[in-house]
């Protein structure tokens, strides 16, 4: 769980550290739509081995990283308070050890 816990934290770090101003862009709804999938994804599989867990938070990070290589910092944005608002949301738990 500890490795676990470290790999969560360096990757929502890294999801944070594209976090701007939130401006108007043509991907929001698209972002959080993504990010929502992604963290349902995560959720499904939180009680999953170490390894898939951390799979499908990678696949969350890609997922973001589409709009990073776009230039849209506030569909990255919107990605990333979408991602852990459902996570927050929907499993408490596993919120508490992923923020």
């Amino acid at each position: 769980m500890n490795s676990r816990l470290m790999l969560a934290t360096a990757l929502l770090a890294l999801m944070g550290s594209c976090s701007t101003k939130p401006e108007e862009s043509p991907h929001l709804d698209e972002a959080r739509i993504r990010a929502e999938i992604a963290a349902k994804a995560v959720i499904d599989h939180a009680n999953a081995n170490e390894l898939t867990l951390q799979g499908y938070l990678l696949d969350a990070k890609a997922e973001q990283s589409r709009f990073v290589e776009m230039g849209d910092t506030a569909a990255t944005e919107a990605f990333r308070v979408s991602f852990e608002s459902y996570i927050r949301q929907h499993n408490d738990s596993l919120a508490k050890a992923l923020f």
